[in-house]
């Protein structure tokens, strides 16, 4: 009998990998470290309360499969600053579910 874990590293292989619906490929860098991977850039209205600031706001979250390389993956922590696809990023959070990472992304205005 398979495991469980097993079942979903396969799966999520797949639909990051091969498959590709809501993948592309994505240059993620991080100092000069640089790596494509099949990354999908997700981004959702968040809704505040009457107190919280800012009113209007958006999150951003990047998802890719987990590289090989372990310099690179320590990097992408908490307030690095990383380019996707050339456009710079502040990492808000960073989380690694079996080999699927999460970046919550902040991108401030331009000049």
């Amino acid at each position: 009998m398979q495991r469980l874990t097993d079942i979903y590293k396969n799966d999520l292989h797949y639909i990051m990998d091969e498959y590709r619906d809501v993948t592309k490929p994505t240059v993620i860098q991080c100092g000069t470290i640089k790596h494509t991977v099949n990354a999908s850039l997700q981004s959702d209205d968040c809704e505040f309360s009457a107190e919280a600031t800012p009113v209007n706001a958006y999150s951003l979250e990047i998802l890719y499969t987990e590289t090989n390389d372990n310099i690179f993956n320590k990097s992408l922590s908490k307030n690095a600053i990383i380019y996707v696809d050339g456009v710079a990023y502040k990492i808000i959070d960073s989380t690694l579910v079996f080999d699927l990472r999460a970046l919550s992304l902040e991108r401030k205005g331009g000049r």
